[in-house]
């Protein structure tokens, strides 16, 4: 599958719209791509991510990060208009995770207004 077939895919996004599903006095939401095996609680990693967030007030997602793959031409079209408006160097100041294991602070996403800011990305690249 292309990168560009794989990002028209609008499942590729489902988990920025996750906190849709959940009523909203849920406080946070772990996501799992599909092809996660889960082989034990997954308390202890909500329990990591909500340390994390207790430490970094400005966090709406705990994930791990993924060093080696360039967002720049991998997942974020670098050379479009809205991307070069918001980032000098936009190859420095963008960072790629591990999507498939995600636990987003829901109350922070909703009030930060991410859902909104992840559909203007989604609909630039």
């Amino acid at each position: 599958v292309t990168r560009q077939a794989r990002l028209a895919n609008p499942l590729n996004y489902a988990r920025f719209f996750v906190g849709d599903l959940l009523p909203e006095d849920a406080k946070r939401a772990v996501y799992l791509d599909a092809d996660v095996a889960v082989a034990a609680s997954l308390a202890d990693l909500d329990a990591a991510a909500a340390q994390g967030f207790a430490s970094n007030p400005g966090a709406v997602v705990a994930a791990v990060p993924r060093n080696y793959k360039k967002v720049c031409g991998h997942v974020v079209r670098c050379d479009t208009p809205a991307v070069r408006a918001r980032f000098d160097d936009p190859a420095a100041a963008l960072h790629a995770f591990n999507a498939g294991v995600v636990v987003f602070d829901l109350e922070r996403w909703r009030r930060f207004g991410k859902k909104a800011e992840a559909s203007r990305w989604i609909d630039a690249n």
